[in-house]
């Protein structure tokens, strides 16, 4: 948030899925790479009250499991659904924005990289 940067990380579902395993794996994957970047010692994400996503085991165990093995403190912390927007939900917003402007259809997932 500080400087403004994102991460997509975008799959076609009828080939990723949208399992836990799938975000946990994502989420690792990310984080791992601030960890070797930025050598923090305490992690704290925060995340929506999705429940398959979000607020489940296999998320749960991945973050553990990433934690020992870089020895940082991972603490997950849930917003309140439904009464809490995400920096997320603004970089959503302008993006559904440059959709409706678009002149083209979208047909297949790579079709909104260039958007995003």
């Amino acid at each position: 948030m500080k400087n403004k940067e994102t991460v997509y990380y975008i799959w076609h579902e009828g080939n990723g899925g949208l399992e836990s395993d799938v975000f946990a794996t994502n989420l690792s994957k990310h984080l791992k790479h601030d960890i070797d970047k930025f050598k923090p010692t305490k992690i704290i994400p925060w995340n929506d009250g999705c429940g398959y996503q979000n607020r489940c085991l296999t998320l749960a165990n991945a973050l553990l499991n990433l934690a020992i093995e870089n020895n940082v403190i991972i603490e997950q912390k849930y917003l309140e659904v439904g009464q809490t927007p995400m920096e997320v939900d603004s970089i959503h917003s302008v993006i559904k924005n440059k959709l409706r402007g678009r002149k083209r259809d979208i047909f297949v997932p790579p079709d909104y990289v260039s958007i995003i």
